[in-house]
Formats: C-alpha cells, structure tokens, sequence
C-alpha cells in the first residue's frame, strides 16, 4: 500500500464515516463512565520538616533522606491507628491508607498531606488529623531513638560517682589511723589519692559527654510542626470528564486510524486507485457510478434516460477509450467479461453499444452468455430467435434474428433460446465465421459473454474476439479473481482495460450532475442527440430484420 498524499486524501474519503464513529463512540463511553463515578474531593495539610544541625549541607541530606523516611512513616498503622481510633472511623488502615498521598514541595522543607474523600468536611478533617497525629509521632520517636543511650550514660555517671565516695572514705579512714607515718599507709594513700584522681576525671569527662549528647540530641532531632491546615474543598477534582473524553476521543481517533489502515491493507478489492497496469497490463479505463434510479427505470439504458449524468459521461469516456486502444487493430471485435457474476457486463455492453452508435459507429451487439442471457432485457426485446438459432441451423441469415434502428445504426443478437450446450456451439467454427461476418457489415462488435471464471465460453470467445475489455465490480470484485481471470484468457486475447462498475458517486460527480444535467433526465423533453427518452423508445422497439422499421 503505497501511503502518497493522493491515497491517504481517498482513504480518509472512503473511511471519513469510520474515523468519525470511532471518537464519537469511545468520547460518549468514556463521558458515560466517568459521569456514572463518585465525586471526590482533596483537602491538604502542610507539615515542615526541621533538618538536623550538622556540618554538611542540609538541603541535601533532607532530600535524601529525611523525605523518603517520612513520607512513608506517614502512612504507617503506627500513624493512622491512632488516628482511626480518635475519629471512630469505619475504616481500617488499609482502607485510610489509601486515602492519603504525600509529596514534597520543590526546594523547601514542606511536605504536603493530601486526603481524598466522596465528603469534603471529611477529607479536611482527616487530613488534619493526620497531620497532627504525625506530628506527635515524630516527637514520640525522637525520645524513643534517644532514651537508651541517655539512660546508659547516667549509670555510668552513677557507678563513677559512688566509686568517688568510696575511695573518699578509704583516704579519710587511713588518714585517722595511728600509723599514718608507716611505709605501708603512706603507700596506700598514695594509691587511694590517684584513683580518686582518676575517678573525678572520669566523672567530669562523663559529666561533659552528657552534656554535649543533650545538645547533639536538641540540634540533630528532626522537628514536625504543622504550619497549615486542611481546608475543606468547594469542588471536586475527580472526575476529569472533560480531559477524559478528550483523552478517550483521542484514542477512538487513533484506533480509527489505526482500522482504516488495517482494513486498507486487508481490503484486495478493485479501487479507483488500484495500480491495474501492474497487475494485469491492462489501463482502468472509466468508473461507472453507482446508478441511483437504475431500479426505477424500465431498461438498463441509463445513458438514454439520463444523458448527461455522471454515468454517461462514464460510458462516453469507456467509448473514447476504447476507440484509442482498438484503432490500430484490423478486426474490431471487442469481448465484455468479468471475473465473476453480478459485476455489470451485461449493463456496460447495453450502454457502450448505444453510446458508439450515437457517436456515428455502426455497432452491433451479440448476446453470447447463452446461460444467463441479459440483452433483451436491456434492450426490452423478445428472445424467441438470436446467437443459439444461428448457431444451431445453418439455414438462418444473421439479419432475420437481428433487431435493428436506422436512426442509431444498432443491431442487437440476442441469446437466443438457452441451448443444452452453450459452450460447445461456441466453440464451433460458425461462430467464428458469424464475428467475421459481422466484422464485415458493422464498425464494432460488441459481445457479451459470462464470467471468465465461471465458465469457459468467455475464453472460446476472447479467442475469437482478440480485444477484451474487462468490467469489475468497485469495492466487490477481488484482485486476485481479476488476476486469475485475466491468466484464464487465452494467449491471443489482448485485454485492452477494466471498467470499474459500481463505484460511489464522489462530490465532483455529485456536482457535474447538478450542473449538467437537463430536462431530459425527467423523460419530458428529448435532448439534443435525440438520446432522450422517446428515442429509447425507439430503440427498445427494435424492428427485426428492417433497417427502416423505426426510423
């Protein structure tokens, strides 16, 4: 699939109902949904986090680690137990947990609590209790983390005190002792003297580590003061309904995009835009539009009846055409198939027969699909005599089983009565010898055969014929059928192009339609060829055998 500016413009044109249905439908879903959910309402408390006095650099050692700590320390049972057992809450601490969010505030050390609820009073009121109760928490865990070590270092400031005392009280017990003099107290004395010594400096130095753990505590505690309350919301902020179903337009935009190019690619169909010289070697060479009122007319002679609507000029151009591609042949016999049935030969054989003879051919037309014959019903003839009758006695002029109109120069061979073996009188040398003949007496003949797939009376008469012109079904008819038909033919037959039937009028059509058009389309005035509709009535009363009948 080739993506150029001119096939993306065609497929939008083909899909424009798909890439519209597509965001209407999940924008109305998702406006359904998001309107059937419950409203919420955030309320958010605001905390400060107090860092710990040390020598680095205290932006940096809150972001990496006091926030991270906290915001989960937050939403911990430790926290919110509490705070479901103040408020009497009916809700667990699963069920409060997922109520709160957290989040810091850019380059402060403000951390913002933020509660959800379908109640806005209630989400406020959570929110500052949280908050609070956090607090108390933050204050409870500092004494906790600092109990043990200041407990320790007071028994040991304890135990170094009683151990003064004592050895105070040895010294004065051997200074009142009779033999102070001695060698052996005065030793002892001694000993007592610098122990204590010891001890006091001990004490002091404990004394001193005391204090400065009671400052180092004061400075590296992180502190929690709350220094905004929640506030009750006046609306709510969930649900988005306009962002989602812009979000869910946008997305049914994208998967209509995304079908259209899928069915694009999955789509083998026959198209305008299908590169038919590359797959058959053969031209598009008109589309015919769809026929509005084709059900309404009593014949298939659209071109007649609505001489200057899109499908005429259509048809007129198939005749242009096949006048440039059959100009250099020497026998002007032209076979009509398709690939399969319900394409519209037979209708394309009808009209391009009577837009040649309005041009100044003589044209006749040969009905040779003998199984399911369509030309005298075109034409509105009776089909007691035609192809089989000649065919099958060799005692009959072509001329007697014609119908014929002087004014159009158009003869019509019908299909004759349905014969038992229609491809075996095909395939006879007569009928070779009757296109010959007919060759002779007339500019162009035109014949209608089936379905090349369907049958092989298609391929006996394209190897007569020599000229084929193939008619397809737009937006129906395969490629790979039309291919398969075109391999059928045989290697003599020269498929001069392919007429897409059925396509769907585009706005150009639309309007040369509105702009052309006459009177002669209502069937009141006949135009200005004498193709209106009292001269189809002429032509539908074809007289056999009498050039003059009608004229």
């Amino acid at each position: 699939m080739d993506l150029t500016l001119h096939n993306l413009v065609a497929m939008g044109r083909r899909w424009w109902w798909l890439l519209l249905l597509a965001p209407l439908v999940a924008g109305s879903v998702a406006f359904f949904q998001v309107s059937r959910q419950q409203e919420l309402y955030s309320a958010s408390s605001t905390i400060e986090i107090n860092p710990p006095s040390t020598g680095t650099d205290q932006y940096t050692y809150y972001d990496g680690s006091i926030v991270a700590t906290y915001r989960e320390l937050i939403t911990t049972d430790g926290v919110l137990a509490p705070v479901i057992e103040k408020l009497d809450l009916p809700l667990t601490t699963n069920q409060l947990r997922a109520k709160i969010s957290t989040a810091p505030i850019a380059n402060t050390r403000l951390m913002r609590i933020s509660v959800s609820d379908p109640n806005p009073e209630t989400a406020a009121i959570l929110a500052n209790n949280v908050a609070a109760q956090f607090q108390t928490f933050a204050e409870d865990r500092s004494r906790e983390l600092a109990g043990p070590y200041r407990e320790a270092l007071g028994q040991q400031i304890a135990e170094t005190a009683g151990k003064i005392a004592t050895t105070q009280q040895m010294i004065e017990n051997l200074v009142q002792n009779e033999d102070i003099n001695s060698p052996d107290v005065a030793s002892q004395l001694n000993t007592l003297r610098t122990q204590l010594t010891d001890l006091q400096n001990t004490h002091r130095q404990l004394l001193v580590t005391a204090n400065t753990m009671d400052l180092q505590e004061a400075g590296a505690q992180t502190g929690v003061v709350v220094v905004q309350e929640a506030e009750a919301p006046s609306a709510p902020y969930a649900p988005n309904k306009r962002l989602y179903t812009l979000l869910a337009i946008l997305a049914g935009l994208c998967i209509g995009v995304g079908a259209v190019f899928l069915l694009e690619y999955l789509d083998n169909t026959t198209k305008v835009d299908t590169p038919y010289n590359e797959l058959i070697g053969a031209p598009l060479m008109t589309t015919i539009p769809i026929v509005p009122s084709m059900t309404k007319l009593p014949h298939q002679l659209f071109i007649l009846d609505q001489p200057m609507s899109p499908e005429s000029e259509s048809m007129r151009l198939l005749r242009a055409n096949v006048e440039f591609a059959v100009a250099n042949s020497d026998v002007k016999t032209l076979a009509v198939t398709s690939a399969g049935p319900s394409e519209g030969k037979s209708t394309v054989v009808a009209n391009l027969a009577v837009a040649m003879s309005q041009a100044g051919y003589k044209v006749v037309v040969v009905d040779a699909d003998m199984r399911r014959p369509a030309q005298q019903e075109a034409f509105n003839l009776s089909n007691e005599r035609g192809l089989s009758t000649l065919l099958a006695r060799s005692d009959v002029e072509w001329q007697s089983v014609a119908r014929m109109n002087a004014d159009l120069d158009l003869k019509v061979i019908t299909s004759g009565p349905i014969p038992p073996n229609p491809g075996d009188l095909l395939k006879s040398p007569r009928f070779a010898a009757l296109l010959g003949t007919l060759a002779d007496e007339a500019d162009m003949v035109i014949v209608d055969t089936p379905p090349a797939l369907a049958v092989s009376d298609a391929l006996v008469v394209a190897d007569v014929a020599t000229d084929v012109l193939l008619v397809a079904r737009s937006g129906e008819t395969r490629v790979d059928r039309l291919q398969a038909a075109v391999d059928a033919l045989p290697e003599t037959a020269h498929v001069i192009g392919v007429a897409l039937n059925y396509q769907k009028r585009s706005r150009a059509e639309s309007y040369y339609y509105y702009y052309g058009r006459d009177d002669s389309s209502s069937g009141s005035t006949p135009s200005s060829n004498g193709a209106g509709r009292s001269f189809g009535q002429k032509v539908r009363k074809l007289a056999p055998g009498n050039v003059n009948a009608e004229a």
